[in-house]
């Protein structure tokens, strides 16, 4: 009764891990296969019966096996075993990324007790975290472009705006009546429309004069001389 028991156990499990929407594998305590689903099979290129009675390193490549070993001990000193495979793409299949956990059966003893492997399919989801990297990559090397590119142009960007601001402080010192009547008002009109033109060229001027002068650079020239009234250049 006992025999039987036990016997129906064993279905049982059998048929949740055939169930198990993923990767099974279950190793022995001399790392020879018990048990192996019909997925993890097809990715390694066997047949089940080609995998069940063998030892792990007649199965797998030694760099595998190595890695597995590794991961059986930590799961065996009781810690976490959570790692990611991959595995190149075939003639029948596409590359597959796996999330692979390591869990030791339950046993009085976890040095002798069977450890089960569990494989999750996460590629889609590793090709998007690689996309994701790579667009971050990329956006910080553009960003890195543009930062060159306008620390290589603010000295010829600035010179024709310093020389603006330049004549506008001489113009606004010179003598009244130097200019001639109504001369004034148009140069200051004159000039305003410059730095209008300058200050619309995408805010760059104003970026990089507010840089320099440290905060909000300003020019006001009198419409007339000895007025309070002022056009604000920049």
């Amino acid at each position: 009764l006992a025999l039987q028991s036990l016997r129906d156990s064993d279905r049982a499990q059998k048929a949740l891990m055939d169930a198990f929407p993923g990767y099974v594998a279950v190793v022995d305590a001399e790392c020879v296969y018990t048990y192996a689903n019909e997925r993890l099979a097809q990715l390694l290129g066997f047949r089940v019966t080609d995998i069940v009675g063998r030892h792990m390193r007649d199965v797998l490549d030694e760099e595998r096996y190595q890695a597995n070993l590794q991961e059986m001990a930590r799961a065996r000193r009781g810690q976490a075993s959570v790692s990611v495979r991959s595995y190149a793409a075939t003639g029948q299949r596409g590359a597959v990324d796996l999330q692979v956990t390591h869990v030791v059966g339950a046993g009085a003893d976890p040095a002798r007790a069977a450890v089960y492997v569990f494989g999750v399919d996460i590629t889609d989801r590793a090709r998007a975290e690689a996309a994701l990297l790579l667009a971050k990559e990329e956006a910080e090397r553009a960003n890195q472009a543009k930062t060159r590119f306008l620390a290589a142009i603010s000295h010829d960007l600035l010179q024709p705006v310093h020389a603006l601001l330049l004549l506008a402080s001489l113009s606004r010192d010179l003598p009244e009546g130097l200019l001639g009547e109504g001369r004034y008002d148009h140069e200051a009109t004159l000039f305003a429309a410059v730095a209008k033109t300058l200050s619309s060229s995408k805010g760059l001027p104003n970026t990089f004069l507010a840089s320099e002068l440290g905060g909000r650079p300003r020019v006001v020239m009198p419409v007339a001389p000895g007025s309070t009234r002022g056009v604000i250049l920049l």
